[in-house]
């Protein structure tokens, strides 16, 4: 065969090899439409919004506000007006609606407004070329002079739907009205919305529609995109799915009592304390990602570990301070992985020299102990205030490092060894050089000799094993711990890492004598606790993080059938959160074609917002959401599928998806349940958790 064809054919057959390395290949994927927030303070109630002529405008009971200079300001033409109840854009005026009176306002001149009509207005919309005002005791056809009272349904040719749809809201129950295209007519009122169809046919949509809350003040619809203000936050439905806005993340009071919708998607949202702008901006996942690279480096890094950080008041970035974590071993090597799969797929050097960073932080919690093989939680310097975590060891911070200039905190947990082995071996694997190589080969040495010595317990400073330290499950007092599956699972991966790492027999033997003679490989099968009110999310992070290096480095098929069979179950149980950590993870461990439901985990990606701050969240009143009658493991109500990640606290992948009310952190949520709750905010997340899958994905070419 002639040696250029060879060669041709050899290319060919690296860049196929090389496409279908991530096993689940996708298309390229267009920028999407990212959800951005702003929220204006106006010092007066907003009760009306309207677009017109490319001006926003508030109605408030101050008067008229316009959106100018960022801010919204009192809108000179009209300063005689006040108690603004509804708004209107007429073609090239703007109607107002106020308490005595409706007036005009021509959007091409400078005159003032225009009185057209006697008597409160608290509503207008327009359908057919006539124009209809709420004044009080219903809707009228307004004519010049006069008002006629009408019946909405009898407009809309639907009679006989409204007669079948009575909503016992009493007298007035239509809040607001909103006209698509000249067709259909949208009505809020306290049970839902009513759709009125332009054939006469209506449609009742409420909470098994898939509204998330009932009680609409307001509704506006514009390009497709429909709207919906209610007494506790606001919805938006794009024809495929509904979104809801809830909470201080997203407004500056519960009540949504006006909205304006725009063409592209996005919305003015009006409440007794201020005005949300909701807009969708087209974002690449490449400049998401910068987003949350510049938002790690400039706020979470402390000596070199990466993790959350504190904010003086509430949703001030400018005030935010790192302070100690509970698992900042954990967080940090997350961290460091992340950075390696973004160097080994973008070659970039600011990647590796990250990564060397953080690894270096992570490398000194070992040193930091004076104790070879016992990694702390975390560190600090002497004077400085750290956490206090509820249910610590006694002594936790009562350890100092030999030379005394740091203070550390031990009862060492396995999240922290988990994650030693997980980020040592992917930076090993990704970014290290030699001289890196054998830093790491020490440091897992040492970390692997200690635990073995011991039985295979951790042993903190008082010769005791720590409390989430344990892996001996060979004593038969031990053989049925519940903790047993996962730990198993967690040794047999640390020991396979040691292996790989160093390859030092000892490990391997190790390695097999627990997973053959111990019958560890067959405690691994059933890891994954599934009984209500035991289900542990941090668990099932530590499990995924301890699968990836045991699958990645095993090739005996028979051990591999039961690490296999053990993934795939828990893999299962977890799929519904569409969490694309552990779906990369899955992807990227099983053989090649297996289904890891790609497109869910982009979509997760998509949806998790910009703003890392954790707010709380208050779902448990929503009508689309089915409760599970028992409770999470801290007493927390549930819902019977995950909330959406922008719909929820903001929260690591050891979090609780399915959890309706948020954002106290480790306390029981259900005093968190009532209308009167803080909005929290006093904290901001790291962009670890979306950097990590992002960058594996990219490494494994599931996103391309």
């Amino acid at each position: 065969m002639n040696r250029k064809i060879s060669l041709a054919l050899l290319l060919i057959f690296l860049v196929s090899a090389e496409a279908s390395f991530g096993g689940q290949a996708t298309g390229p994927i267009e920028p999407f439409a990212q959800k951005v927030v702003t929220k204006y303070r106006t010092g007066s109630e907003i009760m009306s919004l309207a677009v017109c002529a490319n001006s926003v405008f508030a109605g408030s009971r101050a008067g008229l506000l316009v959106f100018s200079g960022g801010q919204f300001q009192k809108y000179a033409r009209t300063a005689e007006l006040s108690n603004i109840q509804a708004l209107f854009c007429d073609g090239l005026s703007l109607l107002i609606g106020t308490g005595d009176g409706l007036f005009s306002l021509s959007m091409t001149g400078n005159d003032g407004a225009r009185k057209v009509h006697e008597g409160g207005v608290a509503g207008i919309f327009r359908w057919r070329n006539n124009l209809y005002l709420d004044a009080g005791e219903g809707f009228m056809l307004y004519e010049p002079g006069k008002l006629k009272p009408v019946d909405i349904f009898e407009l809309a040719g639907a009679s006989e739907f409204a007669k079948s749809s009575k909503n016992h809201c009493g007298k007035n129950s239509i809040r607001s009205v909103a006209v698509e295209d000249d067709k259909d007519i949208y009505l809020a009122t306290c049970k839902g919305l009513i759709r009125l169809k332009s054939k006469g046919q209506g449609q009742k949509i409420t909470g098994r529609e898939g509204l998330p809350y009932e009680d609409a003040l307001a509704v506006a619809v514009e390009n497709g995109f429909l709207w919906v203000g209610t007494s506790f936050g606001a919805a938006r439905w794009d024809g495929k799915e509904w979104q809801y806005f809830e909470g201080a993340q997203y407004l500056l009071h519960q009540r949504v009592q006006a909205v304006a919708a725009e063409p592209e998607g996005g919305a003015w949202l009006g409440t007794p304390a201020g005005i949300t702008h909701v807009e969708y901006r087209m974002m690449t996942f490449a400049e998401k990602a910068a987003h949350f690279e510049k938002a790690t480096r400039e706020r979470h890094l402390r000596y070199g570990l990466v993790s959350d950080s504190h904010l003086e008041k509430p949703g001030e970035l400018s005030t935010s301070h790192t302070f100690t974590n509970d698992n900042d071993g954990l967080w940090t090597a997350m961290y460091v992985a992340a950075e390696c799969y973004r160097y080994a797929a973008t070659k970039d050097p600011e990647a590796r020299a990250l990564a060397r960073e953080s690894l270096q932080a992570l490398m000194f919690l070992e040193t930091v102990t004076g104790i070879p093989g016992l990694m702390a939680r975390s560190i600090a310097r002497p004077d400085e205030e750290v956490d206090k975590v509820r249910g610590d060891h006694p002594m936790q911070w009562d350890n100092f490092s030999p030379d005394k200039k740091w203070r550390w905190k031990g009862d060492t947990s396995s999240d922290e060894v988990v994650g030693h082995y997980y980020g040592y071996s992917i930076y090993y694997d990704l970014c290290a050089d030699e001289t890196e190589k054998e830093q790491i080969r020490g440091k897992i040495r040492r970390i692997t000799d200690y635990i073995m010595a011991n039985d295979y317990n951790l042993l903190d400073v008082d010769g005791q094993p720590t409390t989430y330290g344990k892996s001996n499950f060979y004593d038969n007092w031990r053989r049925f711990s519940p903790d047993r599956g996962l730990n198993s699972l967690e040794i047999l991966s640390h020991l396979k890492a040691a292996y790989h790492i160093t390859g030092d027999p000892k490990y391997q033997d190790a390695y097999l004598d627990l997973a053959w003679n111990k019958g560890y490989a067959r405690f691994t099968v059933r890891q994954k606790i599934n009984i209500p009110g035991f289900i542990n999310h941090s668990d099932d992070e530590l499990a995924f993080l301890s699968y990836y290096p045991l699958l990645k480095y095993e090739t005996d098929p028979a051990l591999l059938k039961f690490f296999r069979e053990s993934i795939e179950r828990s893999w299962k149980i977890e799929r519904p959160e569409k969490n694309p950590l552990f779906n990369f993870i899955y992807g990227a461990v099983s053989p090649k074609g297996t289904d890891f439901d790609l497109e869910a985990s982009l979509d997760t990606l998509k949806r998790i917002s910009l703003d890392l701050v954790r707010w709380n969240h208050h779902n448990s009143r929503r009508a689309d959401l089915k409760i599970k009658a028992s409770r999470g493991r801290f007493g927390e109500k549930e819902s019977k599928t995950p909330l959406p990640p922008d719909e929820r606290t903001v929260m690591k992948w050891n979090g609780n998806p399915y959890e309706l009310d948020s954002g106290k952190g480790w306390q029981p949520t259900e005093s968190m349940d009532y209308a009167g709750t803080s909005s929290g905010g006093m904290s901001e997340e790291a962009g670890t958790f979306w950097l990590l899958p992002y960058w594996m994905g990219k490494y494994y070419r599931f996103i391309p």
